[in-house]
Protein backbone atom coordinates (compact mmCIF):
# COMPACT_ATOMS: atom_id res chain seq x y z
CA UNK A 1 0.00 0.00 0.00
CA UNK A 2 1.31 3.63 -0.64
CA UNK A 3 1.31 6.08 1.60
CA UNK A 4 -1.32 7.82 -0.40
CA UNK A 5 -3.68 4.99 -0.11
CA UNK A 6 -2.88 4.76 3.35
CA UNK A 7 -3.93 8.52 4.15
CA UNK A 8 -7.62 7.22 2.06
CA UNK A 9 -7.89 4.64 3.89
CA UNK A 10 -6.93 6.64 7.45
CA UNK A 11 -9.38 9.31 6.23
CA UNK A 12 -12.09 6.86 5.15
CA UNK A 13 -12.06 5.21 8.77
CA UNK A 14 -12.12 8.35 10.79
CA UNK A 15 -15.51 9.51 9.10
CA UNK A 16 -16.79 6.17 9.56
CA UNK A 17 -15.88 6.86 13.41
CA UNK A 18 -17.44 10.30 13.20
CA UNK A 19 -20.70 8.48 11.66
CA UNK A 20 -20.80 5.93 14.28
CA UNK A 21 -20.29 8.51 17.30
CA UNK A 22 -23.41 10.82 15.59
CA UNK A 23 -25.50 7.95 14.91
CA UNK A 24 -24.40 4.79 17.16
CA UNK A 25 -25.80 2.11 14.96
CA UNK A 26 -24.68 -1.24 14.52
CA UNK A 27 -24.51 -0.93 11.04
CA UNK A 28 -21.87 2.10 11.12
CA UNK A 29 -19.87 0.47 13.96
CA UNK A 30 -19.30 -2.42 11.72
CA UNK A 31 -17.84 -0.36 8.85
CA UNK A 32 -16.13 1.76 11.70
CA UNK A 33 -14.23 -1.55 12.90
CA UNK A 34 -13.58 -3.28 9.78
CA UNK A 35 -12.29 -0.04 8.26
CA UNK A 36 -9.34 -0.02 11.74
CA UNK A 37 -8.79 -3.49 10.93
CA UNK A 38 -7.73 -2.61 8.12
CA UNK A 39 -5.37 0.19 9.33
CA UNK A 40 -4.41 -1.93 12.00
CA UNK A 41 -3.08 -4.92 9.33
CA UNK A 42 -1.22 -2.25 6.90
CA UNK A 43 1.12 -0.83 10.35
CA UNK A 44 1.49 -4.01 11.10
CA UNK A 45 2.92 -5.29 7.73
CA UNK A 46 4.73 -1.61 7.71
CA UNK A 47 6.12 -2.23 10.93
CA UNK A 48 7.33 -6.15 10.51
CA UNK A 49 9.54 -4.68 7.17
CA UNK A 50 11.00 -1.89 9.08
CA UNK A 51 12.07 -4.68 11.77
CA UNK A 52 13.62 -6.48 9.28
CA UNK A 53 15.35 -4.37 7.88
CA UNK A 54 16.59 -2.81 10.84
CA UNK A 55 18.15 -6.28 11.46
CA UNK A 56 19.81 -6.66 7.93
CA UNK A 57 21.76 -3.66 8.99
CA UNK A 58 22.29 -4.62 12.00
CA UNK A 59 23.86 -7.89 10.72
CA UNK A 60 27.02 -6.18 10.11
CA UNK A 61 27.11 -3.05 11.23
CA UNK A 62 29.28 -3.27 14.51
CA UNK A 63 28.40 0.48 15.49
CA UNK A 64 25.08 0.01 15.96
CA UNK A 65 23.36 0.19 19.52
CA UNK A 66 22.46 -2.87 19.94
CA UNK A 67 25.48 -4.41 19.08
CA UNK A 68 27.42 -2.32 21.82
CA UNK A 69 24.70 -3.07 24.05
CA UNK A 70 25.51 -6.93 23.58
CA UNK A 71 22.04 -7.26 22.46
CA UNK A 72 22.38 -8.26 18.75
CA UNK A 73 21.14 -11.11 17.95
CA UNK A 74 23.91 -11.23 15.07
CA UNK A 75 26.99 -11.14 17.29
CA UNK A 76 27.74 -14.79 17.32
CA UNK A 77 27.99 -14.14 13.45
CA UNK A 78 31.64 -14.44 11.40
CA UNK A 79 32.12 -12.38 8.59
CA UNK A 80 31.39 -15.01 6.87
CA UNK A 81 28.28 -15.98 7.52
CA UNK A 82 27.13 -12.12 7.39
CA UNK A 83 28.10 -12.07 3.85
CA UNK A 84 26.70 -14.98 2.94
CA UNK A 85 23.48 -13.85 5.08
CA UNK A 86 23.49 -10.58 2.96
CA UNK A 87 24.42 -12.68 -0.56
CA UNK A 88 20.72 -14.75 0.01
CA UNK A 89 18.94 -11.32 1.25
CA UNK A 90 19.96 -9.44 -1.45
CA UNK A 91 21.31 -6.85 0.53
Amino acid sequence: MTSKEFFYLVSEMRQAQINYFKNRDQVTLRAARALEGEVDREIRRVKDILQQEAMNEAACNTDCLQYRQGKCPFVAWDKRQCERYKAINGL
